[in-house]
């Protein structure tokens, strides 16, 4: 089985096979010919997974299940069909297999276990895609998918509900806390979209965003890459350039930021966060402010702490 990753310029049902395709194929000497299955086009969230991931509702609907050979058939439903891939530029990837994944009510058909290679290859990977709010969302989509139905099926292992929800308690919260985090993100998306008033309010909201889902991303990158929702290169893409750029949009205007959720120095009881940035000078004048730092040597000192020190102090003993 080979695939064909390029542009389409027309999202056509039967798009023509390239004639350089078509001479490989031939090459090949194959007993059955060549059939047209599915076509996607590709999104962020194509070039951040390392995998490629097609909907049942994508596949022709004239072959459904019927390309696969019997063979490769039971081999799906068991693991994986060893698969060929030929990019736009005829390079070869012998490493993908194709995979059938059955999440919730939905199916799909997977490649991976080398689809990194094909968008390393053909340069698919761009760093804008990490700051596309559909890819960051489809990523955390993944993640708490992939986590509830990992713990549903650990679950399933024991005899006793009570037992399994006792025993993966602490596995239960991870997924809690990953479904949350996914509702947050979900509710950035959606305000940022909405109309927001006040000069400059919106891109400021929308650094902050980007810093929070990356920051995630970046924190809980075991997770993300055990999910496959992100790969290792973008992973450093996301430790590196993106979230030290926003990282740097975002100083200037940091201690507004703090400023704006109208918290008192009173209630915060620091001099931390001036504008001027004379933080310790100020931090050690308020500490000499402090009636315990009115003497030298605290009162008590000499009656207690001293002879506790010094072990003249008889303890009682029960």
């Amino acid at each position: 089985m080979s695939v064909q990753i390029g542009s389409m310029e027309a999202h056509n049902l039967h798009p023509e096979m390239p004639q350089n395709l078509k001479d490989y194929i031939s090459e090949l000497n194959l007993e059955a010919p060549p059939l047209f299955v599915a076509q996607k086009l590709l999104t962020a969230t194509d070039v951040m997974q390392d995998r490629l991931l097609f909907p049942k509702s994508l596949i022709n609907a004239e072959f459904s299940y019927n390309f696969l050979t019997e063979v490769e058939k039971e081999l799906l439903e068991k693991q994986h069909v060893e698969v060929n891939l030929v990019d736009g530029m005829m390079r070869e990837y012998h490493t993908l297999h194709l995979a059938k994944w059955d999440i919730a009510s939905c199916s799909f058909y997977v490649l991976r276990s080398g689809w990194n290679d094909v968008v390393l290859q053909n340069k698919l990977s761009v760093t804008e895609d990490l700051l596309n709010p559909s890819a960051i969302l489809e990523a955390f989509k993944a993640r708490a998918i992939r986590m509830a139905v990992s713990s549903a099926q650990s679950l399933g292992d024991f005899p006793n509900p009570e037992d399994g929800f006792a025993e993966l308690s602490a596995d239960l919260t991870e997924v809690a806390i990953a479904h949350c985090r996914l509702i947050v993100v979900s509710k950035f998306i959606d305000k940022l979209k909405q109309e927001i008033h006040g000069k400059g309010v919106k891109q400021q909201l929308v650094v902050l965003y980007n810093i929070y889902a990356l920051s995630l991303l970046h924190k809980h990158q075991g997770e993300f890459l055990a999910t496959s929702s992100i790969t290792t290169e973008l992973q450093a893409l996301l430790a590196t350039a993106q979230l030290r750029n926003l990282y740097s949009q975002v100083r200037p205007n940091a201690v507004a930021l703090v400023d704006s959720f109208n918290y008192t120095d009173h209630y915060l009881g620091s001099v931390l966060g001036r504008y001027d940035g004379n933080v310790y000078p100020k931090l050690y004048e308020a500490a000499w402010k402090d009636p315990l730092n009115d003497s030298v040597v605290p009162d008590g000192y000499v009656e207690y702490i001293k002879p506790l020190l010094q072990n003249n102090l008889h303890l009682s003993r029960l």
